[in-house]
């Protein structure tokens, strides 16, 4: 079973930091989510598409769906952002070195009060949604979730285990983790393709 996590299209917040946490989607940011659907619906097959009650997140899926298909999207509270700089409060290093020489894996307990509020809700969500379809785990099927840089990063950082480390993504990149053989594996980090003005082009011509 895969899980396709997709960052919503570019918000007002991203634009210009107006609009509040609740910012809805640029005109970029709709074109971006048009450019995800196209590229979701050619690359993957999603059985089911959850994402964020923000209403980025909301239109970024629904934009998506347009081009998949699917009978509903589920939205979840759970997926929301951290409505604050979520970096503020994760360890920091003296040197890029000494990231690696630290003794044991940084858990949430090592990092704040706030962001470990933030890490339970967000592995809540997910939980829910993985036992949701447990009886997918041991096939192909591919579960798409639309949500926020931040809770994508702190899935992914939950699932390593560590949270040392930060994870950037791009407006509508995509990550692909794949549980398999009783682990999770990381297939792509950040893919961003779709955006790209070559890809783009080629999926008008095919698609028109």
């Amino acid at each position: 079973m895969d899980l396709i996590l997709i960052r919503h299209g570019q918000s007002q917040w991203n634009l210009d930091q107006t609009g509040g946490e609740d910012a809805p989607l640029t005109a970029l940011g709709r074109e971006q989510a048009r450019r995800a659907g196209i590229y979701c619906k050619s690359q993957f097959k999603l059985r089911a598409l959850y994402a964020s009650t923000y209403q980025r997140a909301q239109v970024t899926a629904q934009l998506i769906n347009s081009f998949l298909g699917l009978d509903r999207i589920v939205y979840m509270d759970g997926l929301r952002e951290f409505n604050e700089e979520y970096s503020d409060y994760m360890v920091k290093f003296e040197s890029p070195v000494a990231a690696f020489e630290i003794e044991e894996l940084i858990r949430p307990a090592y990092v704040s009060d706030y962001y470990i509020t933030f890490q339970e809700r967000v592995v809540k969500a997910l939980r829910e949604i993985l036992n949701a379809h447990q009886d997918l785990f041991e096939t192909d099927a591919q579960i798409g979730i639309v949500s926020h840089g931040g809770a994508m990063g702190t899935m992914i950082r939950s699932l390593a285990g560590s949270h040392h480390f930060s994870l950037d993504t791009e407006n509508t990149g995509i990550h692909i983790l794949r549980w398999k053989e009783q682990r999770w594996h990381i297939l792509a980090i950040n893919r961003t393709e779709h955006l790209e003005c070559d890809h783009w082009q080629h999926k008008q011509g095919k698609d028109a």
